[in-house]
């Protein structure tokens, strides 16, 4: 099963890549065992290949199944914290309009793995918010997104707001507008037919969260 495969992928670069290098003392990689270095060296050189062979996994983003989807996140994750050299300047602008064009997903079941690669790709490679057409890929998606209640995934959704306009580049940010336009559309996604209280408290949470977060970094983003 594809998703298997992947959230399987992921696991394994977690364990033999990421866990390895945050081992108290890993600086001193003469201390390490040699079949530990081995096991990693090799996860990193698969991990490339396998990345590079398969399309960076975008074509299971176009899956119809959900958990395929949502597995492809996890993945992209995985490689972005474990691999991060195998996003590079041949195939950057195609992995960021993937990745942070993402809002058009409507499953709220793959929201929670889909916020996770954004954020963390957009932490570890905030020029990438510069590398395409952000405003008609990931900008006016995000505005659809917000537009629609998240699609039904509040309670993971909203929460992340706040950390992705901490995180944007003020570059990406064209100023007034920007806000204008976020709050706008953040208020008319506010009551879908279906929410619960819990969907509402994150809401106005993150309304409140954000206007703060305005008010605190007006002059970073070139607006006051």
């Amino acid at each position: 099963m594809i998703s298997s495969s992947l959230l399987a992928l992921a696991t394994l670069l977690d364990v033999l890549v990421c866990m390895q290098s945050e081992r108290p003392g890993f600086e001193n990689i003469t201390s390490e065992p040699k079949h530990a270095s081995k096991a990693r060296e090799t996860a990193i050189s698969f991990g490339e290949k396998l990345f590079s062979t398969q399309n960076y996994f975008l074509d299971f983003l176009k899956s119809k199944t959900p958990a395929i989807r949502s597995a492809t996140y996890s993945a992209l994750k995985s490689f972005i914290k474990n691999i991060p050299d195998a996003f590079n300047e041949g195939n950057m602008k195609t992995l960021a309009a993937a990745i942070l064009g993402a809002f058009q997903e409507k499953d709220p079941t793959c929201h929670s793995s889909m916020w996770d690669a954004i954020l963390l790709f957009s932490k570890r490679f905030p020029d990438s918010w510069t590398s395409f057409n952000v405003q008609k890929t990931a900008i006016n998606r995000l505005w659809h997104f917000l537009r629609n209640g998240c699609f039904g995934s509040q309670q993971v959704s909203y929460p992340a707001l706040v950390i992705l306009l901490d995180i944007l580049p003020p570059k990406a940010i064209s100023g007034e507008k920007f806000f204008i336009d976020f709050f706008q559309n953040l208020w008319d996604g506010r009551n879908p037919s279906n929410a619960t209280n819990p969907d509402r408290l994150a809401f106005f949470r993150a309304l409140k969260e954000c206007f703060l977060w305005g008010l605190c970094n007006a002059s970073r983003c070139d607006f006051a």
